[in-house]
């Protein structure tokens, strides 16, 4: 556990809005990506936001396995590509990095930064893998690509 982790958390989470909009950017950034809603967005971002302090924490890993389990399979399904998730997703982390990197007490950054990078590396390998079993797997019976 990084010594901030308390500061961190609390810095993500007043910055919530802004994290949204960050998404909301990559988004549109992201050549053949489809349009998504701010709910949408809000919604990746607060499963994303448990992920990470429950990483912090370092407790456990479930709630990333349960957010690329459950996001990226439905993105697939929904018609995305997987290399368009991971433009998006590698545009948004950037964003995110720079993000924090701003807004961090200086007397953090040398700590923080690097936490944050080995999170980002774990959650694009999830990211990736579980794109790779959802192609593997296919849509569900019945399921149309609109």
């Amino acid at each position: 556990m990084i010594s901030c982790a308390k500061e961190f958390r609390a810095l993500l989470q007043s910055r919530r809005t802004e994290l949204v909009d960050l998404a909301t950017l990559a988004v549109s950034r992201t050549p053949g990506l489809k349009a998504y809603t701010r709910v949408d967005m809000e919604q990746i971002i607060s499963g994303l936001l448990a992920a990470i302090v429950e990483a912090l924490e370092e407790s456990s890993r479930e709630q990333l396995t349960f957010f690329v389990e459950t996001v990226i399979p439905g993105l697939i399904q929904n018609g995305e590509s997987l290399s368009t998730i991971v433009h998006g997703t590698l545009v948004f982390i950037t964003c995110v990095t720079a993000d924090v990197s701003l807004s961090l007490q200086p007397e953090h950054r040398d700590e923080v930064i690097p936490w944050l990078a080995n999170f980002w590396g774990e959650y694009a390998s999830a990211l990736v893998a579980s794109g790779f079993r959802a192609l593997q797997e296919g849509p569900p019976s019945g399921f149309q690509v609109p």
